[in-house]
């Protein structure tokens, strides 16, 4: 019922170990996929003799760079109703796919299903991704998980279980330059799907100086603040009933940049609350503590603080006040 898929790219070092942890699931999958993206050291003759050995494995290749040709090109050769993704640089628990089987056996509403996972970093400044791993394994129900999707990507892409459905009804990945993962999460969140997460780490999750969230631009903070601001803009289209105005909370350089970037998409910035007294040119800036007398005056509140552990604060702060998530604010960094 579910077949793997798996692109690798330059990945010698760590992908015979990605591909034994997929054989070696207590419920084995019907099908792998190993899509190499334009291998040259020497990936491709591993890939092949795993393929020779097990012929439930399927070598494919994809010459254009970037894993959303990868793995489009992957799933088009898929027949099975279930597609797990996998990365090669992680390793999966025995018990992965058998657990998130069971839970999709008895939540038959559930399309995507994601794990937590284990941060295993190789090299000494690995603090952002490891408070990253933190804060996605402190979401595991589908409303801890749409609350927070503006955030950042809620769910490790490797972890993740997903119905092949998904990708005839709204589309295959995007390429350019755009975190495909993360834009494919939002895509499905905005069509009404619901994402799942197992409160179980399910696999280790490999932290190398070379992985492409690192390296690749695709992945670079302004991607993932373009993709981001897109479909926020068309969240608040829906959930806002002061469409188009809203007011960002966080008045510093980059939130005001990420607020322009919203802005480009027809949303219309009103002003600026902060926590402390500042002027900025042709908005008004309020300080945090006038909220409460502005309950019911037409605001609606996008939070676009990034620093670490504000967003939190800033959201219990709300709730405090009496304001309502998805009808009064939003948590979107």
């Amino acid at each position: 019922m579910i077949a793997v898929v798996l692109p690798f790219r330059n990945a010698a070092a760590t992908l015979p170990a990605a591909i034994r942890s997929v054989l070696a699931q207590s419920l084995p999958p019907a099908s792998i996929v190993l899509i190499n993206n334009g291998s040259t050291d020497g990936s491709t003759q591993i890939a092949e003799s795993f393929a020779g050995q097990h012929p439930h494995i399927r070598l494919l290749h994809e010459p254009r760079p970037g894993v959303a040709h990868a793995m489009n090109t992957a799933l088009l050769s898929v027949s099975h109703p279930w597609v797990a993704r996998m990365d090669a640089d992680d390793e999966w628990y025995p018990n992965k796919l058998e657990q998130q089987w069971d839970y999709l056996r008895l939540h038959s509403q559930a399309r995507v299903l994601a794990t937590q996972v284990r941060h295993l970093p190789h090299m000494p400044a690995a603090q952002g991704l490891a408070a990253y791993v933190q804060w996605s394994n402190s979401l595991v129900t589908p409303g801890q998980i749409d609350a927070s999707i503006f955030v950042e990507s809620p769910l490790v892409n490797p972890s993740v279980v997903f119905s092949l459905s998904l990708i005839h009804k709204y589309g295959p990945y995007l390429s350019g330059q755009v975190p495909e993962d993360y834009e494919m999460f939002l895509r499905w969140h905005h069509h009404g799907v619901a994402l799942h997460k197992l409160p179980q780490v399910l696999m280790d999750w490999h932290d190398y100086p070379g992985r492409l969230t690192r390296t690749h631009p695709d992945y670079s903070v302004q991607a993932f603040n373009q993709v981001k601001c897109q479909y926020l803009a068309q969240y608040l289209a829906r959930h806002n009933p002061f469409h188009p105005g809203v007011w960002i909370w966080g008045a510093g350089r980059r939130t005001r940049q990420r607020a322009q970037i919203l802005a480009s998409h027809g949303v219309h910035i009103l002003g600026y609350i902060d926590i402390a007294h500042r002027s900025i040119p042709a908005y008004p800036c309020i300080h945090y503590s006038q909220l409460a007398q502005h309950l019911g005056q037409g605001i609606y509140i996008v939070s676009f603080v990034a620093n670490r552990g504000a967003g939190h604060r800033i959201g219990e702060y709300l709730l405090a006040q009496g304001y309502v998530p998805q009808s009064q604010f939003v948590m979107a960094s």
